[in-house]
């Protein structure tokens, strides 16, 4: 005769794995927030992904401090400045310090004095298809790992 028994104590170990793996997500967490750290710094090396960012006009060329033509990599600031943090269940991903031209490249819009230049916007911090799937593989691979 066949038996199919089903055993709760099984059950519970497993969902006190998961629950672990669930209450305890840094291991994963950091994994994602190097990925997306190297992801965001890929956007700076390529100039802007999936779409490229608008080029520099040629007066703004000729004020760079180190002459380069790419947006957002004169000096290298803003793109060395892009880190992660772990706070609890979340990792938060973006520029570190006190960059205040962050916000005015990822958004674009009036800087300068009397606000007379126009700052087209460069979006850096940008999650890539490819990115997305990346984060989904990581949590999928936590819960099978927590099942087993």
């Amino acid at each position: 005769m066949f038996k199919f028994i089903f055993k709760a104590d099984d059950f519970w170990r497993w969902f006190r794995r998961t629950r672990r793996t669930i209450e305890n997500p840094s291991p994963y967490l950091k994994e994602i927030g190097l990925h997306m750290v190297a992801s965001i710094k890929r956007n700076f090396e390529v100039g802007g992904r999936p779409k490229r960012w608008k080029p520099l006009s040629k007066e703004t060329i000729k004020r760079r401090r180190k002459g380069s033509s790419k947006p957002l990599v004169d000096t290298g600031r803003l793109k060395n400045s892009i880190n992660f943090k772990i706070t609890g269940r979340s990792v938060e991903i973006g520029p570190s310090g006190d960059i205040v031209y962050a916000a005015i490249h990822q958004f674009g819009g009036r800087a300068g004095r009397g606000h007379s230049a126009q700052i087209p916007a460069r979006p850096y911090l940008v999650f890539q298809k490819e990115d997305i799937n990346y984060i989904k593989e990581v949590m999928d691979e936590a819960l099978r790992r927590a099942g087993r």
